[in-house]
């Protein structure tokens, strides 16, 4: 796949934190589940960077928001503030109702799924990647990944449901993962995520520091990128 056809997508539950994404981000990740007062915050958006609603909380403590919710807070934002919904895959199966009403707003639907203990056997991933496309125009994938043998099941399943035209995107959770959000846009993902302000304590990758990676990969300089990348991290 073509890295620039990748997209870049900073996370947060504050938009307040949106005016840092403004130049780096095509997207931001509004997380619905830990946002305090999040049809406050979607009236009062004014940056121009296009919104993807999550039901999921940024933060351990908060909780998914029910998919009513998040159609009802999808349809309640202002007239193109919001481009894609996240609608998980569990609730995609069985609430159509929903998708029909995110549909009619004439938004994007991103179905995805969450493993949280473990990156799940190729097959099964496959399967699950599969069904995701049968309800949206967009998968998201995330799994738990301890080892190298998961990243490479995590990114063998992206790079061969990209090759087979599935709008794909995903991402390793974990330490043994954290690569896996840069890389996973040479193996297929059409969107690379990044939390736009992270927790000090929490050693993920920033938005800035993911685009700056990305793009010393991709740029030919040499030695100038080798530079660039050092100051990047």
């Amino acid at each position: 796949m073509d890295v620039d056809e990748c997209r870049l997508v900073g996370v947060t539950d504050d938009l307040g934190a949106a005016a840092d994404a403004d130049a780096l981000a095509d997207y931001v990740e509004f997380r619905l589940g830990s946002a305090e007062n999040p049809r406050a915050q979607l009236s009062n958006y004014t940056e121009a960077v296009p919104l993807v609603l999550s039901p999921r909380a940024a933060t351990r403590e908060g909780d998914a928001l029910d998919p009513d919710e998040v159609a009802s807070i999808a349809a309640a934002a202002p007239p193109g503030t919001v481009e894609t919904v996240e609608i998980e895959a569990a609730h995609a199966a069985d609430r159509p109702d929903v998708l029909e009403r995110l549909r009619e707003l004439g938004v994007q639907l991103l179905i995805s799924s969450y493993d949280e203990e473990k990156t799940p056997p190729r097959g099964e991933l496959k399967r699950t990647i599969a069904e995701c496309r049968k309800y949206g125009d967009l998968v998201k994938i995330v799994v738990r990944v301890e080892d190298e043998g998961d990243a490479l099941t995590l990114l063998e399943c992206l790079n061969d449901a990209s090759k087979d035209g599935v709008s794909v995107a995903g991402y390793g959770s974990g330490a043994a993962g954290r690569h896996t959000r840069v890389i996973s846009a040479f193996y297929g993902s059409r969107l690379v995520y990044a939390p736009i302000r992270p927790d000090e304590c929490s050693g993920e990758i920033s938005l800035k520091q993911l685009g700056n990676v990305l793009d010393t990969i991709t740029n030919t300089n040499g030695i100038e990128c080798e530079s660039e990348l050092a100051d990047s991290l």
